[in-house]
């Protein structure tokens, strides 16, 4: 009696596309703020949050307050103004 092996293979293609544009591509590190028209470091909220201490809903609460500047992209992404966190 011969025993016979079956052998499969599967091929398997993945095709990946991106779709961007300039408006989706993230903002510089640096850029001129609105509210104080100075050069300055644009930070995330978490980054923010790091660097002050405190937690991501506080920066959050700041900003809404009006105590940090920042800059809100038409996909609502957040950069706050470095400057304004130290004053």
């Amino acid at each position: 009696m011969t025993i016979r092996r079956i052998t499969r293979t599967t091929e398997i293609t993945l095709e990946s596309r991106w779709f961007g544009s300039a408006e989706s591509a993230p903002l510089p590190s640096v850029a001129r703020c609105p509210w104080c028209a100075a050069e300055v470091q644009l930070l995330t909220p978490e980054e923010a949050g790091e660097l002050c201490g405190v937690s991501v809903r506080e920066i959050y609460r700041l900003v809404e307050a009006g105590s940090i500047h920042f800059i809100e992209t038409r996909q609502g992404r957040l950069w706050l103004c470095a400057n304004s966190l130290t004053d």
